[in-house]
């Protein structure tokens, strides 16, 4: 046996060697190994223990190592503990700005940053936990069963670094099954671990089954706490009647959350308990009429609200109170999808809009209540979309409503059958030759973006682009450059029918005005590839009209 000695810790002996076995041949007579057999042995037997010794060693540098890489980092022994925190800050992921159904997806990268600067080194994890701002973003996966007891310590220990900040939380449980009576413990168990911190929530998206919303609760100390929550998510995880779901958001505290954006998806306003005076934006999805209305007149400070989906399952309107005038509304996007009589807007009054999106899904609302609206409102209405998706289309109540909004800067009309006469009311605010006026139809319009209905055309390119033309050469800006600057025109026509090129007259017409400083796209959404209107038409005059320019 050889011995060695380790010079860094002083240990001595064969360091836990594992001797090999050595076999002489099995046709000899005498029991014990040849000669040769006994040198090999040894030498074995030598190499096996300098081996062990050689692991032992390795350990010792592994560890040497790293430390070595512990004293020359710079980061943790350059910058004060200080800095440290402060960079280590910084790295942190914020959640998305705009709240949507969508935008709750894939938050996994909030998770990642603290947990990629924990793997670094210790040194580096012990920073990394002990900055508290780095873990008050959170996102909460909940899709199976497996891990269950790590997910909860997971959690609690997450939010334990987090100390004292304010916390933005995100929670998605998704697959739910009620009759798993551990995969629902599990659910109500993290449930019960973000509650007991509601007195730091910041933010808190909950894209979850509904009738967990009841089981968001304060702590019993924390009940005359007045909450901090500036940013609520409530969406159900899959499709839920919210009529016949027990839903309730109530964390049973003595003040009400009073957070200033809100997002609510097929729930009941009445569900829903918090205090909405400093509510500032609002998305809601699935509200009936009357709780879009009850919204309205319990939020005075509201500048954005965008109401979808609204259909009728209770009833229409409110009982009383009469209309409505919200003072400070800018921004509302509604999207109808039953009709109601009255309408919806001939109960309101907003002196203050200035962007309006409409989408109709219903024949039998016309576009004459939302003209009333804004005639009623003498509001500065800067912006105007309108969408119809049923047939016939309201012509000339659009054509009312665009003479009644002179103040208009963008206008997008989607899924409308346009006709030359819209086209030839873009051109009546040229003068005329004695220096009169047929009249100021949208004069401030900067921005055109029009989706036309599927199918041959109810316009003429002639008509649309002569339009255009006189727009852009009579109506200019102080410096010259022309008042319309962006038009955007979106078809789907096949090659069959009539309207699917631009004629010649047309390309060298919006060359033109691409020349003098317009932005023009023109798409026609039937082709799979090269779908620019103008540049396949181009390119068709160019070959002499004998065969169609292909897609590729």
């Amino acid at each position: 046996m050889t011995g060695f000695s380790c010079t860094t810790c002083g240990s001595a002996g064969t360091f836990g060697v594992n001797y090999p076995t050595t076999s002489c041949t099995s046709w000899r007579k005498s029991t014990q190994p040849c000669p040769p057999c006994l040198k090999l042995k040894i030498i074995d037997d030598h190499i096996a223990e300098t081996r062990a010794f050689l692991d032992h060693l390795e350990a010792h540098r592994d560890a040497l190592k790293a430390d070595i890489n512990a004293s020359h980092d710079p980061f943790t022994n350059v910058f004060p503990t200080e800095i440290a925190h402060r960079i280590f800050s910084l790295c942190r992921r914020e959640g998305p700005e705009i709240f949507s159904r969508y935008s709750q997806y894939g938050l996994g990268h909030l998770n990642r940053a603290p947990l990629s600067l924990a793997a670094v080194c210790k040194r580096w994890q012990a920073v990394a936990r002990s900055t508290p701002s780095l873990w008050t973003h959170v996102y909460l996966y909940l899709g199976c069963i497996r891990g269950a007891t790590l997910s909860e310590d997971v959690v609690r220990g997450w939010l334990r670094r987090s100390g004292c900040q304010l916390l933005s939380i995100y929670l998605h449980i998704d697959d739910y099954d009620s009759s798993n009576r551990e995969w629902d413990q599990l659910c109500r168990s993290v449930i019960g671990i973000i509650s007991d911190n509601s007195r730091r929530w910041q933010s808190l998206s909950l894209t979850i089954p509904l009738r967990f919303l009841s089981l968001f609760r304060c702590l019993p100390h924390d009940v005359d706490e007045r909450p901090h929550l500036r940013k609520l998510f409530i969406c159900p995880a899959f499709s839920e009647n919210p009529t016949h779901v027990a839903s309730v958001f109530d964390i049973g505290t003595s003040f009400r959350p009073s957070p200033d954006t809100v997002y609510l998806s097929d729930c009941l306003f009445q569900d829903i308990h918090i205090d909405w005076m400093n509510v500032t934006q609002v998305t809601i999805e699935g509200f009936c009429l009357s709780d879009c209305f009850e919204l309205l007149k319990s939020a005075p400070l509201l500048f954005t609200c965008t109401f979808e989906r609204v259909a009728e399952y209770g009833d229409d309107l409110p009982s009383s109170g009469g209309p409505i005038v919200h003072h400070r509304l800018k921004t509302l996007v509604i999207e109808i999808m039953t009709h109601s009589n009255p309408s919806f807007f001939d109960n309101l009054t907003l002196p203050s809009l200035e962007r309006l999106t409409y989408f109709c899904h219903i024949s039998e609302e016309p576009l004459d209540d939302v003209t009333s609206l804004l005639d009623r409102s003498e509001c500065p209405i800067n912006f105007l979309s309108i969408s119809e998706s049923t047939y016939p289309h309201d012509t000339v109540g659009l054509f009312d409503l665009l003479w009644s909004v002179p103040t208009i800067e963008g206008l997008e009309l989607y899924n409308i059958a346009l006709n030359d006469e819209f086209f030839e009311l873009l051109a009546l605010d040229v003068p005329t030759s004695d220096g009169g006026e047929y009249g100021e139809f949208l004069p401030r319009l900067q921005t055109l973006v029009l989706s036309i209905s599927d199918g041959p055309h109810t316009f003429s390119w002639p008509a649309l682009y002569q339009s255009l033309w006189k727009r852009v050469s009579h109506k200019r800006t102080e410096d010259g450059m022309p008042m319309l600057k962006r038009v955007q025109i979106d078809i789907s026509t096949s090659d069959d029918d009539e309207g699917y090129y631009i004629d010649e007259l047309g390309v060298a017409a919006f060359q033109t005005m691409i020349d003098e400083g317009v932005e023009f796209r023109i798409h026609n959404s039937y082709r799979r590839q090269a779908d620019d209107v103008l540049a396949y038409s181009r390119a068709y005059h160019q070959v002499g009209n004998h065969e169609p320019v292909s897609d590729a």
